[in-house]
């Protein structure tokens, strides 16, 4: 089955999750988070990455990741291979440690972006590890409030600059509001703006239909459009083909009948 195609572009920010193989761990001692990290402030350097928040649990990983340069998967490739190999020496073990390919959500900045990074950093209480945040020493969460310092992979600038210009006011506020959950949160619900990734989801099922090089180039001639608005234009192309294929699939059929009742000559 063909991999899903993903949109890519020059300032997308995703929400990046990924699970061990089997649902196993991919943590086994702190020493591999502290591995893991190294890695991705390498990969992050790289390929110029900013890294909002993130939470690395026993058997998987969220981050939440803005890409300049539009290289995603790039970027995720090298973060899963090498730290899949190093993990694979220092535990004497073969084979995949990640469970297929990492999932990336796009994250709509202007009115999306504070919940997902609360949703991050809140994995550790929601999975009922700790009671609250700042007792799980592998999430972004303790950096940002102003507990501990600030790492050199993660960036907490645009984070705070959501509750203010002051640096200590606005880390006590961005404490205040990850225990002020949302109604979605609460529930316990995934993150996930319904309007929007119904777009995705039928997007998913039809990209079989619109060749990958033609949905990348329309996405980088999108960059300038809203996330939105680059889906609904995409989805648009699907459809197009899925009818122009439809309709020659139609005509072949016709002329092949017409050719076996034609007399022989």
């Amino acid at each position: 089955m063909a991999r899903p195609l993903r949109i890519k572009y020059d300032g997308a920010m995703y929400h990046v999750t990924s699970r061990g193989n089997e649902r196993k761990a991919i943590f086994r001692y702190d020493a591999d988070r502290e591995l893991f990290l190294a890695t991705f402030f390498q990969v992050s350097e790289r390929f110029d990455w900013l890294c909002h928040a993130y939470c690395l649990m026993d058997n998987h990983y969220h981050l939440v990741i803005e890409t300049p340069d539009g290289n995603l998967s790039k970027g995720m490739r090298q973060i899963n291979g090498v730290y899949t190999q190093a993990f694979n020496r220092r535990h004497h073990r073969v084979g995949h440690l990640f469970q297929g390919w990492f999932k990336g959500i796009l994250v709509q900045k202007e009115s999306h972006f504070l919940e997902v990074c609360r949703y991050v950093v809140l994995n550790p209480v929601k999975a009922k590890v700790v009671e609250h945040p700042r007792k799980w020493a592998w999430t972004s969460y303790r950096a940002t409030g102003g507990l501990t310092s600030v790492p050199r992979y993660l960036t907490v600038r645009e984070v705070l600059r959501h509750f203010g210009q002051r640096r200590g006011p606005a880390q006590e506020k961005y404490r205040n509001y990850v225990m002020r959950e949302s109604p979605a949160l609460a529930s316990g619900r995934t993150w996930r703006p319904r309007a929007f990734w119904d777009w995705k989801d039928s997007l998913t099922r039809s990209a079989g239909m619109c060749p990958a090089s033609e949905g990348i180039e329309r996405y980088q001639r999108g960059k300038g459009l809203s996330v939105a608005r680059v889906w609904i234009s995409y989805f648009e192309s699907v459809k197009k083909n899925r009818h122009a294929n439809e309709q020659s699939g139609t005509r072949s059929i016709n002329t092949a009948t017409a050719r076996s009742k034609s007399p022989a000559i």
